[in-house]
């Protein structure tokens, strides 16, 4: 489905922007990379970008078929801001901002805007899998939902981990359920005011309760996804396994688990080729509207807001 040599603006080429720009050179893209920095410049040179700009005036004379944003998140706002003025797709990474009020301000007027936001585990093959192993109903519904996001510190220095870490989950959740959760409670380790290193949340959808962790505090690096249903226990351990752990109401206390394999994939790659893929044919579906990120945002801010001092 994919045609090669759709022109890409891609904003920031920094530390996961050059995992972007190599993929999309992968899928067969002309890269216009808007630097804000000569390092960044650099990077997307050496990276291989078909050409380097430094001002969005540049930007806008490539005449791009669509943007993609990876600047720090504190600017993901502003940047959306400077290229709606071209009606062009655009795909930012998440989260779509840290500023609630101002992208709610924003979103009545491009809520038909086909803006959307990199949600890269909407893209896992482990977690289409255990949504094809929820929808097939063979395990009744979703009684519990358990995430856990932990690491130690961020190479992220605009915002706080939590901002970081929490959008994957919220999205995991998103895609598993059906919908965003509904926030319950919420504790964690209040630095000050703006800065959170760790935050346990209990929130809710129907009945489903969710429970997610997330931490820059923690020794030990994890990202598993525990799916409890009425008649079934799934465990997906980490982003790079190739199988889910699986335990139903014939087994016993003591007994193995079972397998259940699926292909690895690399979601970045994936979910960059869906929106190239988009540009050249509007009918292919791209997951996180516009509205479901700052559903996501307006969530995460309540969450924080939870959190006591």
């Amino acid at each position: 489905m994919n045609k090669p040599y759709k022109k890409i603006g891609l904003i920031g080429c920094g530390r996961w922007g050059k995992f972007i720009l190599r993929d999309l050179i992968k899928i067969g893209c002309n890269i216009v990379v808007l630097a804000f920095s000569e390092r960044t410049a650099n990077t997307a040179k050496d990276e291989g970008a078909n050409k380097v700009v430094t001002n969005y005036l540049a930007l806008f004379e490539e005449q791009c078929d669509g943007f993609v944003i990876a600047s720090p998140t504190n600017t993901h706002l502003q940047v959306i801001k400077e290229l709606l003025v071209t009606g062009k797709p655009i795909f930012t990474e998440k989260p779509l901002s840290n500023n609630v009020s101002e992208t709610k301000s924003l979103l009545g007027q491009t809520s038909d805007y086909p803006l959307y936001v990199m949600d890269k585990w909407k893209y896992h093959n482990g977690i289409l899998k255990l949504a094809e192993l929820i929808n097939s109903g063979k395990y009744g519904k979703v009684t519990q939902l358990t995430l856990r996001r932990t690491q130690w510190r961020s190479p992220h220095q605009d915002v706080d981990p939590v901002w970081i870490l929490i959008p994957h989950d919220i999205s995991i959740a998103q895609l598993l359920l059906g919908e965003t959760p509904k926030a319950l409670y919420a504790t964690g380790n209040r630095v000050d005011e703006d800065f959170i290193h760790s935050l346990h949340a209990l929130l809710q959808v129907d009945r489903s309760k969710v429970i997610i962790e997330v931490s820059g505090d923690s020794v030990c690096v994890e990202r598993s996804v525990h799916v409890v249903c009425e008649h079934a226990s799934f465990h997906l351990a980490n982003a790079y396994t190739d199988s889910i752990q699986m335990m139903d109401k014939t087994n016993k206390f003591g007994d193995k688990s079972t397998n259940i394999q699926f292909n690895v994939n690399m979601p970045l790659y994936d979910e960059l080729n869906t929106f190239v893929n988009y540009l050249n044919d509007p009918q292919v579906p791209v997951q996180s509207s516009f509205s479901h990120g700052y559903e996501t945002i307006e969530l995460i801010e309540q969450l924080r807001n939870m959190v006591g001092k």
